[in-house]
């Protein structure tokens, strides 16, 4: 027997739970894009010395309760830190060929203090694309950090909470 008004109640309780979910959902399907940024680990010169990293997945976050901002999503990133005692710009060349056999396209930038940073970009699930950058810290050191992240889309605004 078929009763409309239990089967239209389903239909629209399963419309609305689905729309609810997908938007979390399609931040970063199945940590590839995230999974794309830890594997940057691997261009780190293997004598390079007293590696950290720190990393996040793309993380959804709801509008302020005061209702300012706009839910959204923060970016998926990751940080190593590594000392490597060779020349820099064999630390570059390194890092640089190692990416590059991953997929990553090389695009170097400007930095405030007017000289280059190696930068890279990659193609990844959805847009845009992911970011790379290698840089000594302090400038001319050997110590070094490599940075990766991902924004999907919509961006967070924290608004007036955060």
């Amino acid at each position: 027997m078929f009763r409309a008004p239990y089967f239209v109640a389903t239909l629209v309780l399963a419309s609305i739970s689905g729309c609810a979910n997908s938007i979390h959902v399609s931040g970063d399907p199945g940590g590839e894009n995230f999974r794309t940024l830890q594997a940057m680990r691997l261009a780190i010169p293997s004598n390079a010395l007293s590696l950290e990293t720190q990393s996040s997945p793309a993380s959804w976050y709801q509008q302020c309760a005061d209702g300012t901002g706009h839910a959204g999503w923060v970016s998926a990133d990751v940080l190593f830190q590594f000392n490597d005692y060779d020349a820099q710009s064999l630390v570059i060349t390194d890092v640089s060929s190692a990416l590059q056999n991953n997929g990553w396209h090389r695009h170097d930038v400007g930095s405030p203090q007017g000289g280059p940073i190696a930068h890279w970009t990659r193609v990844v699930v959805g847009l845009p694309l992911a970011q790379a950058f290698l840089y000594p810290v302090p400038a001319n050191s050997n110590h070094w950090f490599m940075t990766g992240s991902w924004q999907p889309s919509p961006t967070v605004d924290y608004g007036d909470c955060a």
